[in-house]
């Protein structure tokens, strides 16, 4: 009896190892840190994850079970990002939660290719708005990537390089998606980060433009 109930234990625990390592399924390159990711990152001009958790928190685990490893996010997140192992029981994973005062488990740290334009996710079991953050920072990423480039070419400043984008994503979206209000199509690109209110600013002044320009045709010319 005693050796069945042993037998029977040790299968629960091989069971639940399992279980959580399945469910870990996301591509991590590596947990030991940053320094050895974004030469990859810049090169490939792919965002960083990092999935902060712990392997002893009942809330990680469940987050990690039911969000994480479903296929939608995890084939997403291995495909559009590099990503980090960010667990607390390992050193990289303590040292940056505490760098960054990460003080909720789990969390997702979302970074650019050059780690920098920190963005960390709000932490939701509904799926549409967890999936939502995480698709719109590759949007934003994007985004940053085309104001370097007018930048360096242009001579203008990122403000004016981020206003110029704005105004020629305005454009397009006032001919496909015009029933559709301004704000609304403008954030469906952008993450909360401030240098991203010059984007904003520059789709929404273009899209007033645009209307204007249309009401002037409607307007019959006087005789």
């Amino acid at each position: 009896m005693k050796l069945r109930n042993i037998f029977i234990l040790l299968l629960l625990l091989f069971t639940s190892f399992q279980t959580y390592s399945q469910i870990r399924g996301i591509s991590y390159m590596s947990k030991e840190g940053l320094d050895n990711i974004i030469p990859y990152a810049k090169k490939d001009n792919k965002p960083i994850l990092i999935y902060i958790h712990s392997q002893h928190c009942y809330t990680s685990k469940k987050f990690t079970r039911e969000i994480m490893s479903s296929d939608s996010i995890r084939k997403f997140v291995s495909r559009k990002y590099y990503c980090i192992n960010g667990d607390i029981a390992q050193k990289f994973g303590t040292a940056y939660a505490k760098k960054h005062d990460i003080l909720i488990l789990p969390s997702i740290v979302l970074l650019a290719p050059d780690g920098n334009h920190l963005f960390q996710v709000d932490m939701t079991y509904d799926f549409d708005i967890l999936f939502g953050q995480i698709g719109r920072y590759v949007s934003t990423c994007s985004i940053l990537m085309q104001s370097e480039l007018l930048k360096s070419t242009s001579n203008i400043t990122e403000a004016e390089a981020l206003t110029k984008i704005g105004a020629s994503y305005a454009k397009t979206d006032f001919l496909k998606r015009r029933d559709i209000h301004p704000s609304e199509n403008c954030s469906r690109f952008l993450v909360d980060i401030n240098k991203l209110n010059y984007f904003k600013n520059g789709y929404l002044l273009q899209w007033a433009k645009l209307l204007e320009e249309d009401k002037k045709k409607a307007i019959p010319a006087s005789k």
